[in-house]
């Protein structure tokens, strides 16, 4: 079972606010939400179907999964929303970040398209939830 405070304390340890070294300025808060996974790019890690619990806004973990947007294709059709694992900052730019796909025959990751803004890392993945299976309904609809 997974402790959802820990988990939250971890990646948002000043719960949120504005932070004491600047008053002025207003931090957005990191909100949790879900994340349906589609496709197999972080095979085994994660598979098709698994739904994971975010927190958007959250900053990123190094060796983490995080919810980006990867650049446009050679289309100029933009790629949906991505996880992928934070591998670290780009050697020629630290303020830019590096991501990878665990399976490393499908996929898009920073290997085919260069490294990202920060601005690109939505999201930091919490957790993995487990499937729920559906309960069979007893015959007339009601439960006892």
């Amino acid at each position: 079972m997974v402790n959802l405070r820990s988990a939250l304390r971890r990646w948002w340890p000043e719960r949120g606010g504005a932070g004491h070294d600047a008053p002025h300025r207003r931090r957005e808060v990191p909100r949790p939400g879900l994340v349906r996974v589609r496709g197999v790019s972080m095979e085994p890690t994660l598979h098709d179907g698994d739904l994971l619990l975010v927190l958007w806004g959250a900053r990123p973990r190094v060796g983490g999964l995080v919810v980006c947007e990867l650049p446009r294709d050679d289309d100029g059709v933009a790629r949906p929303l991505s996880v992928k694992r934070l591998t670290g900052t780009d050697p020629a730019d630290a303020t830019r970040w590096w991501v990878e796909r665990d399976n490393p025959t499908v996929g898009v990751d920073s290997w085919l398209v260069g490294s990202l803004e920060a601005t690109a890392l939505r999201a930091a993945v919490l957790t993995r939830l487990p499937k729920l299976t559906r309960l069979p309904m007893r015959p007339g609809g009601g439960s006892r």
